[in-house]
């Protein structure tokens, strides 16, 4: 009997180290995500005030 809560528990604690590594691995890629889009928001918001200044320019010609 005591075998088999052993075996039980082994076997909890194996799934439960899975279920972490499986969430840990997805927090990961969750703020590898987040970075690209705060790059590519960055980006984006570099190229509209380039191209803001350029309208201005041309209004001011």
């Amino acid at each position: 009997m005591n075998k088999k809560i052993q075996k039980a528990n082994s076997d909890n604690e194996n799934k439960i180290g899975k279920i972490n590594s499986d969430n840990q691995n997805e927090i990961k890629i969750l703020n590898e995500n987040i970075q690209q889009l705060k790059t590519g928001n960055t980006q984006k918001d570099e190229k509209i005030n380039s191209l803001q200044k350029k309208l201005e320019a041309v209004n001011n010609f």
